[in-house]
């Protein structure tokens, strides 16, 4: 089987590890290729930048991949050739964490109790990427990039309440709550929810919402910066911390996500806690191995172009993860912490 990789960065490079252990040949494309991949990867590399869609149409039917995966932002080019290819581009802006796998992990609820002959009423979902411990002015330090971090701070999001979509603004609705033994803060924010709030008010559900989990206090400090009128770049500044490498303490992160699917009288509820160690950080192993599945299952089970959610089995989806997960020696995300 082929793949074709879009973005060889920090995620592209788990996303390819995973690859590997699926069984893939290994085509990848990055502007700024230049780290030689591991002896044991079948792959072929070419350094071009993806904005050129005949060139990377012909590229793509010359090497024919049974799936695409993209990990670069504003992706729209890839997702085009795709499109004319005729295969889904799985991108990690809809199929890493979140969203991506908490929106699965919803599916997977709605469709647990509406098979019990429930009504579900309301979805929450949860999850946040965090050092291990506070560290910082902001007792917190982001994993991956600073613009998409921006970005989830300042961008409004939607949401679904009372059966109406709502446009609401970032870091608002703050609660408090314990999620896998952590005391944490929740609020809104930009992205995590995708399309979820729109499918399942199509299907009835009154509630949904997507919230980013972090250490207590750090909403209130961000939002001083945002009131300051802070700038974009000095924004990005602020997030990093010279003091802690990211590449000597991979383990110092984890990802805390949780998912709850209601009804009137029950509900069905997931949490997981995943730390790093010294080879993947925990928000690598929980954004590139979901995506991973996400595409081998694209390329095997005739999936719809305009993938969503509710296509994916989650049987499927959790059988082959955990599969993945066992392989590269990870703990299985599809299992709920306990």
């Amino acid at each position: 089987m082929k793949a074709m990789l879009f973005g060889y960065g920090r995620m592209g490079k788990c996303v390819a590890h995973a690859l590997n252990l699926l069984g893939y040949e290994i085509y990848i494309i990055d502007e700024s290729y230049s780290v030689s991949l591991q002896s044991q990867y079948k792959a072929s590399t070419l350094s071009i930048a993806p904005d050129n869609q005949n060139l990377l149409y012909n590229i793509v039917c010359e090497f024919r991949p049974n799936a695409i995966i993209s990990t670069i932002p504003n992706d729209k080019i890839v997702q085009d050739v795709a499109t004319q290819y005729g295969q889904p581009a799985i991108s990690l802006d809809q199929f890493g964490l979140a969203p991506g796998l908490c929106n699965i992990l919803a599916e997977r609820g709605y469709e647990l109790l509406t098979n019990l002959g429930l009504k579900v009423d309301t979805i929450e979902m949860y999850c946040g990427g965090l050092p291990c411990s506070p560290i910082g002015l902001l007792g917190w330090v982001p994993t991956w990039s600073t613009e998409g971090v921006y970005n989830q701070y300042t961008l409004p999001t939607t949401l679904l309440h009372k059966g109406k979509i709502k446009t609401t603004q970032p870091l608002t609705d703050l609660e408090y709550l314990s999620v896998s033994g952590m005391e944490l803060e929740a609020f809104n924010t930009y992205g995590g929810i995708s399309n979820t709030a729109k499918e399942m008010q199509d299907r009835g559900v009154k509630n949904c919402f997507y919230k980013t989990l972090r250490y207590r206090g750090h909403r209130r400090k961000i939002q001083y910066f945002i009131d300051t009128k802070i700038s974009k770049e000095a924004f990005q500044k602020l997030l990093s911390l010279p003091d802690y490498d990211k590449t000597s303490h991979m383990d110092r992160d984890c990802v805390v996500f949780r998912v709850k699917v209601k009804s009137e009288n029950v509900s069905w509820n997931f949490s997981q806690y995943v730390q790093g160690d010294a080879v993947w950080t925990a928000m690598q192993k929980c954004t590139a191995f979901p995506a991973a599945v996400v595409a081998h299952m694209s390329s095997n089970n005739g999936l719809p172009k305009e993938l969503k959610y509710q296509h994916l089995s989650f049987n499927a989806f959790a059988t082959c993860l955990s599969k993945l997960c066992k392989q590269a020696e990870i703990k299985d995300l599809t299992r709920p912490f306990v």
